[in-house]
């Protein structure tokens, strides 16, 4: 009950120090009414004559063109490629880079990466050299992860 009555007295005070504000009410027939509401409301003007420019230079002002260049790739880490990259690549290249970065896949996962159309011999052939079948996983041979180690 302490409790309570401390909030009490708590928010009765910050009541007392709240400034008020007198207001006057006016119906919505007064004069004073309406000529606030004249305010709010937009004048019969004529087309604003200071806008004579066209809409697309208008657009061009608000959004100028980048001036950056338009083949720059966006910044990302030196261990990812991104799929365009990918399939720029000779296949071998290409399953190489999966096989590294994945460590583990399947085969129709791998497929689905690599260039539409390409051959599965081929792709089977790269993979033998390149990975271990394991349980129906590809498993990337420890050599491609770790080159310098042979040395």
């Amino acid at each position: 009950k302490a409790r309570r009555m401390a909030s009490y007295e708590y928010i009765s005070q910050k009541r007392e120090e709240e400034r008020w504000v007198n207001v006057m009410y006016y119906t919505t027939e007064s004069g004073i009414s309406e000529a606030e509401r004249q305010h709010l409301q937009a004048g019969d003007a004529p087309h604003v004559s200071h806008f004579k420019i066209s809409a697309q230079e208008y657009l061009q002002s608000l959004i100028p063109p980048s001036s950056e260049d338009k083949s720059e790739k966006p910044a990302m880490p030196d261990n990812v490629l991104s799929l365009n990259e990918l399939r720029k690549l000779d296949l071998n290249e290409q399953i190489k880079a999966l096989l590294i970065n994945v460590k583990v896949m399947r085969f129709s996962q791998l497929m689905s990466f690599v260039a539409p159309g390409t051959d599965q011999q081929a792709v089977l052939r790269s993979l033998q050299n390149m990975a271990v079948l394991v349980q129906g996983c590809w498993v990337v041979k420890s050599e491609l992860v770790y080159p310098d180690e042979d040395k």
